[in-house]
C-alpha cells in the first residue's frame, strides 16, 4: 500500500475525508480502498451498502491480467464487478493475488 499513499495526500483515519465529495460525515457510509486507503462514502461511488472483501476505488481498479480499467473489460456487461483471485497461504488462510475483469476471470 506504501507506494499507493505516496501518491497522493494521504490523511489518518481520524482526519479522513470522502474523495469525492470531500466530507468527514457519515463515518459508517465510508469504505476505503485496499489499494491506496482512499476514503470514499458507499453512497458516492453509487454503492447502498458497504461491500464484503475487498473493494478498489477508481484509481485503483485495474484488470491484472489485460490492464483494463472497466470491470466488464470491454464488452458491454450490466452490473459487471470486479473479481478477485485469490491463493492459498499459510495455514490454508485466503491471500489475495489480483484483481481481474469479468471476461479475464473465465
Amino acid at each position: 500500500m506504501v507506494p499507493h499513499i505516496k501518491r497522493y495526500n494521504w490523511q489518518c483515519t481520524d482526519c479522513k475525508t470522502c474523495i469525492q465529495c470531500k466530507d468527514p460525515a457519515d463515518e459508517d457510509k465510508m469504505l476505503f480502498c485496499d489499494m491506496c486507503d482512499r476514503g470514499y462514502h458507499i453512497y458516492c461511488v453509487g454503492l447502498r451498502r458497504v461491500p464484503s472483501g475487498r473493494w478498489h476505488c477508481k484509481e485503483c481498479a485495474v484488470c491484472g491480467s489485460c490492464g483494463t480499467q472497466q470491470p466488464a473489460g470491454n464488452n458491454d456487461i450490466p452490473n459487471a464487478q470486479w473479481q478477485h483471485e485469490y491463493k492459498k497461504g499459510d495455514k490454508g488462510a485466503k491471500i489475495y493475488a489480483q484483481t481481474l475483469c469479468v471476461p479475464c476471470s473465465k
